[in-house]
């Protein structure tokens, strides 16, 4: 929960400039390019951490956003070494000067191919910006 209140706390007080370094190197959308070998027991490891992260959020008065829990589990991923991927979209065809931008906005993490927190059909999404946590040792 801490982690999610860290991360609403960043997305209103600071500009991202300041705390986009901490979910991992800026890096262009060729999801084949980033996917990695992952062994069950870590895969299943970092689902049990999204599903905590979910749990946490539930637990607030009003859901927390979809980029907060994003970055919640993209930083407990990092302790974990994990080569996961942040990605901030937008929905295809949508506008971004109406009001109804900030909800054509979705985030989610992944790792290789497996979309771990924020589900949803990436087909219908624009890449705006991708963060990836590099591992220190390889996956």
């Amino acid at each position: 929960m801490f982690l999610i209140l860290r991360a609403q706390w960043l997305i209103r007080r600071s500009a991202m400039s300041s705390w986009r370094g901490s979910l991992g190197q800026l890096v262009e959308d060729n999801p084949a390019e980033h996917n990695q070998p992952i062994t069950d027991e870590r895969l299943r490891a970092a689902a049990g951490l999204a599903r905590r992260v979910e749990r946490a959020a539930a637990r607030f008065p009003t859901e927390p956003k979809c980029l907060s829990q994003a970055m919640a589990l993209q930083w407990l991923l990092r302790e974990m070494d994990a080569g996961s991927r942040l990605v901030i979209a937008m929905l295809r065809g949508a506008e971004s000067g109406n009001d109804a931008a900030e909800h054509a906005f979705h985030a989610w993490v992944e790792w290789g191919n497996q979309m771990l927190i924020g589900h949803c059909d990436r087909s219908q999404y624009r890449i705006v910006l991708s963060f990836q946590h590099i591992p220190k040792g390889g996956e």
